[in-house]
């Protein structure tokens, strides 16, 4: 938790995460139930979350197995915002990984994961914006195009009316 936390506050782009801890059991026979309430308590605030990441340093098969839960995975699967894990290491796969939004291998690649996704959006909205940018440039020149015609037809006109004003009767 303290990598996964590190991580996220000392991102080199900057970004800002707010973190809740929902502290549990995670191992032994406890594990899959308390870690269900926690689920169950964030989805009674889930209006307040964007994600939600589950992490845990590596370990035995048998201190990892309260991840292979029946109802942990269902609630995991089910869940109405992502559930990202950071459980283990490389050779550690639950069922919790494999029905998670994203399985990451260790708790600070699921801070990258976070920061890369951020990183993306941010991408995304520059790209959304240039473009935006480049099309207001685009019709501001059509425009002034087009006044600046509008303009020099106007002072012809004008310059005509005059002319024929100034002109003697017949």
């Amino acid at each position: 938790y303290e990598d996964f936390l590190n991580k996220l506050h000392t991102n080199p782009e900057g970004y800002h995460f707010q973190v809740t801890l929902f502290s549990s059991l995670l191992q032994g026979e406890g594990a899959p139930g308390q870690i269900t309430s926690r689920l169950v308590e964030i989805f009674n605030d889930i209006g307040s979350y964007d994600a939600v990441v589950i992490v845990r340093g590596g370990g035995g098969t048998i201190d990892l197995n309260c991840f292979n839960d029946y109802k942990l995975s269902r609630a995991v699967a089910r869940f109405p915002v992502p559930v990202i894990t950071g459980i283990g290491h490389t050779t550690n796969i639950s069922v919790v990984d494999e029905v998670a939004h994203a399985d990451c291998i260790t708790p600070t690649a699921a801070a990258d994961f976070l920061i890369q996704k951020c990183r993306d959006f941010e991408d995304y909205l520059m790209e959304t914006m240039n473009g935006i940018v480049a099309n207001y440039e685009f019709a501001a020149a059509e425009a002034r195009s087009w006044l600046s015609e509008a303009a020099g037809a106007l002072s012809a006109n004008a310059a005509g009316l005059v002319e024929s004003a100034l002109e003697p009767p017949l």
